[in-house]
C-alpha cells in the first residue's frame, strides 16, 4: 500500500519535507527536512553563503523559497546526489521520537 502525502495538515502529513519536526543532520540542527534540502542545493557551489540564511529561514517556505529561485547556482553535482541526501534528511524523522510519534499517527486527531 502506497502512502500518499505532501501537505503538512494532511494524512501522513508529517512525512512532508514541511513537517515542523527538527532533524539533526550533517553535524547540525535543522528546523525541517525542507531546510536541509534546500541548503544542501549550494554545498561547495558559488552560492554556498545562502546555506546558513536557509537553515535560520524562519519557516520551511522561506527555506524553500531561497533555495528555489532560478537566479542561484546550485553545486556541480546536485541531480546525481538530491536522492541520496533526501533520504538521509527523513531517516531521522522517521526515527521513533516522544514529538513526532503522536503527530504522526492517523489517530491522533490532528489531520
Amino acid at each position: 500500500m502506497a502512502i500518499l502525502f505532501y501537505k503538512v495538515e494532511a494524512p501522513y502529513g508529517c512525512f512532508s519535507n514541511f513537517s515542523p519536526h527538527p532533524i539533526h543532520c550533517a553535524g547540525w540542527d535543522w528546523p525541517t527536512v525542507e531546510h536541509y534540502y534546500q541548503a544542501h542545493k549550494f554545498v561547495n557551489s558559488p552560492d554556498a553563503a545562502l546555506i546558513p540564511l536557509i537553515r535560520q529561514a524562519e519557516t520551511p517556505e522561506a527555506a524553500a523559497s531561497l533555495g528555489r529561485s532560478c537566479d542561484r547556482r546550485l553545486r556541480a553535482d546536485w541531480e546525481q546526489v538530491k536522492k541520496r541526501l533526501c533520504g538521509k534528511a527523513y531517516l531521522p524523522s522517521f526515527l521513533p521520537t516522544q514529538t513526532f510519534k503522536p503527530s504522526c499517527s492517523p489517530q491522533a486527531g490532528k489531520f
